[in-house]
């Protein structure tokens, strides 16, 4: 028997394979080859291991259309992939409506091997999310009747920036440039404490990108695939203008579209191959680990200017288009500082509202308690 799906949807489903680049009759025989949870049921309840193959098509096609970056993808797989295997080595037969957070619970007690307190909360909120956006599609796509998302919690977790105190940076700029290359590392380490950027943003600055004429510089690769302009401070533009000095650029031009951080720094390169992402994280951690600073990554610098801002009173809405948030709740994460700054960011700018009142009624009380004693 052939089940007409058009009847039970509004989609056009031929139309979605055809930008899926799947076959409708696979998507037909998916569906005609899943079994029922109930006769009645107008609905067929999907194998979950066929709904992640459509997943992953979906996925490539996001991509294709620029909706989603490499890295985003890339770590969508990595999941898919894994709890793939752990779906088809002990659940193979499981249908999507039949996944339920034990399932998930169990995914994470088998991850690798190690146990589930093994997996971070944010990582394992991570997934949980992914997973999320997965149902979300079976639901949109009538692959299932209803909309499971609900099935899934997140864990909550106290978010605190990791960000360097500034006995840290000197020791650490002052490392860098020790190291082969280390007018470059220095360097980099400034742009990424000087504009708040995430690796892979500076990684695909190019030299015109350092807009030195109005003082800002473009991010193009930020993501989510939205582009920004972010200031340039002054100290910034020296420690750049100097290294790209240093590195055969003599005279800045809008024209120069090498990148600024590339793998060649010869007088006759056209700067076309930037620095791989893996390998500043890299030339970052050997620095930190070496100074004894294991619990921070390059990504601590991001942090550390953006508790910096805050401190300097800087608005919070205007941190967070600098940073790219699209949501200023994700930039509150920042207010989230260190006890020591707490008290002295509250201490210097915000004195106790009632200190010259409850100095008058110490007073009083001092007065009073004189009088008693001479009585």
């Amino acid at each position: 028997m052939v089940l007409a799906i058009e009847v039970f949807s509004n989609y056009d489903y031929k139309e979605i394979c055809n930008e899926l680049g799947i076959s409708y009759q696979d998507l037909l025989s998916l569906i005609n080859n899943s079994s029922k949870k109930d006769q009645n049921d107008n609905f067929p309840d999907v194998s979950l291991l066929q709904a992640i193959v459509l997943f992953r098509d979906y996925l490539d096609n996001q991509y294709e259309l620029q909706k989603k970056s490499k890295t985003t993808l890339n770590y969508y797989f990595s999941f898919l992939n894994r709890f793939e295997k752990f779906i088809q080595d002990n659940h193979p037969n499981i249908t999507i409506s039949s996944v339920t957070e034990n399932i998930l619970h169990e995914f994470f007690s088998k991850f690798h091997g190690r146990e589930s307190s093994a997996l971070s909360p944010r990582t394992q909120n991570t997934y949980t999310s992914i997973l999320r956006k997965f149902l979300d599609f079976c639901y949109k796509m009538d692959y299932v009747e209803k909309d499971y998302r609900y099935r899934f919690t997140w864990s909550k977790i106290s978010l605190l920036p990791k960000y360097f105190q500034e006995e840290q940076i000197v020791e650490i700029l002052a490392l860098a440039k020790q190291k082969t290359y280390g007018y470059r590392y220095h360097a980099m380490i400034c742009f990424l404490l000087g504009t708040g950027c995430r690796v892979e943003e500076l990684q695909h600055v190019r030299v015109q990108d350092f807009d030195i004429e109005n003082d800002l510089i473009f991010i193009r690769k930020a993501k989510g695939n939205k582009q920004r302009y972010i200031p340039m401070y002054p100290e910034l533009k020296k420690v750049i203008l100097d290294y790209l000095n240093l590195t055969h650029v003599k005279v800045w031009s809008r024209n120069h579209t090498g990148f600024l951080f590339c793998k060649e720094e010869v007088a006759w390169s056209n700067r076309g191959i930037p620095l791989a992402k893996s390998s500043i994280q890299y030339a970052v951690s050997s620095i930190l680990e070496k100074l004894g600073y294991t619990k921070f990554s390059a990504h601590s610098f991001r942090h550390t200017f953006a508790v910096r801002c805050l401190l300097a009173a800087m608005k919070l809405h205007d941190l967070s288009l600098i940073l790219g948030h699209e949501d200023p709740k994700t930039t509150f994460i920042y207010t989230q500082m260190l006890p020591l700054d707490l008290k002295k960011a509250v201490a210097d700018k915000f004195p106790f509202a009632f200190e010259k009142l409850i100095k008058q009624i110490l007073e009083f009380d001092d007065k009073n308690e004189d009088v008693s004693k001479r009585n």
